[in-house]
């Protein structure tokens, strides 16, 4: 994405638990996150950048889930959907 410069920008990263986290909507389900702000997210598990500390744990990192489970400690050769984001001007 950020190679390429495609939509305008090459700074694009993947996000922390916390960032991904605040454009959930807690009083929407399914997928927990607003429509009309972020319109045609499905509700899927999406990878951040963050990791439990601990080196039996170098092989995970944290995820979102979209959907009704939450924050989720998986296994880093799973496959998810990323969501990424840029850190304003």
């Amino acid at each position: 994405m950020n190679a390429s410069g495609r939509h305008f920008y090459n700074d694009w990263r993947v996000p922390t638990l916390r960032e991904l986290a605040m454009i959930t909507e807690r009083q929407c389900e399914n997928p927990r996150i607003n429509l009309g702000v972020f319109p045609n997210t499905p509700a899927v598990v999406y990878w951040t950048e963050s990791s439990r500390p601990g080196e039996d744990f170098v092989d995970f990192a944290y995820a979102l889930s979209f959907g009704p489970e939450g924050a989720l400690h998986l296994s880093k050769q799973e496959q998810h959907q990323v969501r990424l984001v840029r850190t304003s001007d």
